[in-house]
């Protein structure tokens, strides 16, 4: 049975605006995926009576600063794993808001040892696929058009999100950070990959004040997998997918923990 703890999300009294994961597999594995803002992720994980000294390997999901924010803390408090990320992950990223362009990227660590940089596709054990490589570009959330990329002023391609599948007993398990690829595009590759689709999908759909959340739940309707969504999918388009997913899409909030 895999366990998985929600140690940051926006919605709870524990919770930032950000994302982190503490999945635990039925052998014993502990991975950290994303680790928000800073230290909150920590604290949250002993109120929950987790060790962060027990991860054996992390990922950061992409170079936005809710998502890697904590990596130093993740590195003065686990003495020992490896933290996988993109190799372009530490590229400028900004965002364009009302009062102008702000940096939303992650500080570079001065010690980076323990740092794998990866490419595309990286296959850690038996169980873990990270994947970046996803190239469909059907119902891409509305709201990329306010995310830039190293040169602050072309749109982000987001070739620096890695996605992960874990394949665990009978299960296999897609998580997304933030999915500004499209979760339906991360959907589809993840089904290549894995050569059918995902017994569940935890994922961030970055979905906030999009305009195309119907045509992504009919998508999501064609897929047997169960769905759990947080962070960047807010409430109002969790509702939307909800009203026509039912039971097969539930939200988890940061203190939540799922077993699957």
């Amino acid at each position: 049975m895999m366990t998985i703890y929600s140690l940051i999300d926006d919605m709870g009294a524990c919770g930032e605006h950000g994302l982190s994961l503490l999945i635990a597999l039925s052998n014993g594995q502990q991975i950290l995926f994303d680790m928000g803002q800073g230290e909150r992720f920590k604290q949250n994980a002993e109120a929950l009576g987790m060790d962060i000294n027990a991860v054996q390997l992390a990922v950061i999901s992409h170079g936005h600063y809710d998502h890697g924010g904590g990596l130093a803390t993740f590195l003065a408090s686990n003495t020992h794993a490896p933290v996988y990320i993109h190799r372009r992950a530490f590229d400028k990223h900004y965002s364009i808001r009302k009062d102008g362009k702000h940096m939303i990227g992650l500080e570079c660590p001065k010690e980076m040892s323990r740092l794998v940089l990866c490419g595309d596709n990286v296959q850690i054990d038996e169980h873990i696929t990270l994947f970046s490589d996803v190239h469909g570009k059907r119902l891409l959330p509305t709201d990329n058009h306010r995310l830039l990329g190293h040169d602050g002023v072309s749109i982000d391609d987001f070739g620096h999100e890695m996605n992960m599948i874990i394949r665990d007993g009978d299960i296999s398990v897609l998580v997304v950070g933030c999915g500004h690829k499209g979760i339906v595009n991360i959907l589809e590759r993840a089904c290549e990959i894995i050569g059918n689709a995902p017994t569940y999908a935890v994922a961030g759909m970055h979905l906030k004040g999009s305009t195309n959340i119907a045509s992504v739940a009919a998508e999501l309707a064609t897929y047997p997998s169960i769905f759990y969504t947080m962070h960047c999918t807010g409430l109002e388009a969790y509702e939307q997918l909800r009203a026509q997913l039912g039971e097969h899409i539930h939200y988890l909030h940061c203190g939540d923990q799922i077993q699957l």
